[in-house]
């Protein structure tokens, strides 16, 4: 294993939940080659383990950093993937910022004095990822005459 796989390793790990989604590419990835989807991980990354029946390719460095996908066979790269942008700031629902799953029953098991402001833990049910969640509350107004009252 090559210290730069290792650290390649240990650097998705610390910034990236199993669970995360990312846009992947199989095979060659070019800037002119679209991507080949889009997943969830389902591993820690890891440097492929050895003895692999694998060929290594002139120029690779050898041992790779690697993550497993859902609904993809094999292993993918880390050079092969990126993390997607999840846009989780003041969404209608809460929004799970490891995978984008939205959650409708956020509310259930919540105390009735929450307010603006709150924060709680969520469980995401699609990838699992614990996640924490920030309350704002806006305040809107509607008006109309009062009946049987005359305007001047």
């Amino acid at each position: 294993m090559t210290i730069k796989a290792q650290e390649e390793v240990d650097r998705w790990n610390r910034e990236h939940d199993v669970g995360t989604r990312v846009h992947y590419w199989k095979g060659v990835r070019r800037d002119d080659r679209p991507r080949s989807g889009e997943a969830l991980t389902r591993s820690p990354a890891q440097v492929l383990p050895g003895p692999a029946a694998v060929v290594w390719l002139e120029g690779m460095p050898g041992p790779t950093a690697v993550v497993w996908l859902e609904g993809v066979p094999g292993c993918i790269a880390l050079s092969h993937i990126e993390p997607v942008s999840i846009d989780t700031d003041w969404t209608p629902l809460p929004v799970c910022p490891t995978c984008g799953a939205e959650d409708e029953e956020w509310h259930e098991g919540l105390s009735s004095d929450i307010g603006d402001g709150s924060t709680w833990d969520l469980k995401c049910g699609d990838c699992g990822a614990t996640y924490v969640v920030t309350m704002c509350l806006e305040t809107t107004f509607s008006t109309v005459i009062k009946p049987g009252k005359a305007t001047e």
